[in-house]
């Protein structure tokens, strides 16, 4: 009888000892809660796809190409 008890107190500081690591790791922001390792992905793939828009952009405006062509002159 007792050790059912002391295992299921043993069960209950595990799920206990997981969801203060859950907590420690959440990080709040305006979007939503996100856990550390998510967020850093997330603030990784902006970073990322900013930098290659910027990137494209200023290629197109360099090279005069796609919608940056200068306006035709008329006599």
């Amino acid at each position: 009888m007792t050790d059912d008890i002391e295992e299921k107190i043993k069960r209950l500081e595990q799920r206990i000892t997981t969801l203060e690591n859950k907590e420690k790791n959440r990080v709040n922001t305006p979007y939503g809660v996100y856990d550390k390792d998510s967020f850093t992905q997330i603030m990784w793939i902006t970073i990322f796809s900013l930098l290659g828009f910027g990137i494209f952009f200023f290629w197109a405006y360099a090279t005069e190409s796609l919608w940056f062509e200068p306006l035709p002159t008329y006599p």
